[in-house]
């Protein structure tokens, strides 16, 4: 997953293989809060968001979302991370519902350093996994069928809210 969203984000530009990367130049920092299957506990994602800011990222893609109870320990640290002028760009979610109604986490927060970003297609619909929300989805990139990079030195085609923030994450960057 994370060598997917850094390759939309960075990729090497004009190497003649591959794909470029929104913001080819830009440095990044690859930070693993969830296990290999997506798991981990809001106490790794709050650590990890906080490690962020406390060692210069000013701006941080987070391809990942939950839904249920809200978590203080992630309210806490985004909002820490807005106090140092950080930009938290998340994913609203792949369930399939209006997050207006069934808020996901850490785009249900109401920090203002939140951007929450859904997918669209190549004919700039939802595709049918993406949340979406009129009022808690502040715009929508990219998500679906997107070639990036892959393990094993090799190109792969994903879809997912995932793939849409790191293109929102790189034209910031820009």
């Amino acid at each position: 997953h994370g060598t997917i969203i850094a390759g939309i984000i960075a990729a090497v530009k004009d190497n003649g293989i591959g794909i470029e990367g929104v913001a080819p130049n830009c440095r990044i920092m690859i930070l693993k809060a969830l296990d290999n299957n997506g798991v981990g506990t809001a106490f790794k994602l709050a650590k990890a968001i906080l490690y962020a800011v406390d060692n210069g990222a000013w701006l941080s893609n987070n391809s990942w979302s939950y839904s249920g109870d809200p978590s203080q320990l992630i309210y806490t640290a985004i909002q820490s991370a807005q106090a140092k002028g950080h930009i938290f760009v998340t994913a609203e979610g792949i369930s399939q519902n209006d997050n207006d109604y069934i808020p996901v986490y850490p785009a249900g927060y109401d920090h203002d350093n939140i951007i929450v970003v859904g997918a669209s297609d190549c004919h700039d619909n939802i595709p049918s996994f993406s949340n979406y929300g009129r009022k808690s989805v502040d715009l929508f990139a990219p998500g679906d069928a997107i070639r990036s990079t892959a393990l094993g030195n090799q190109y792969d085609y994903k879809s997912g809210t995932s793939m849409a923030v790191p293109f929102v994450c790189g034209a910031i960057a820009l």
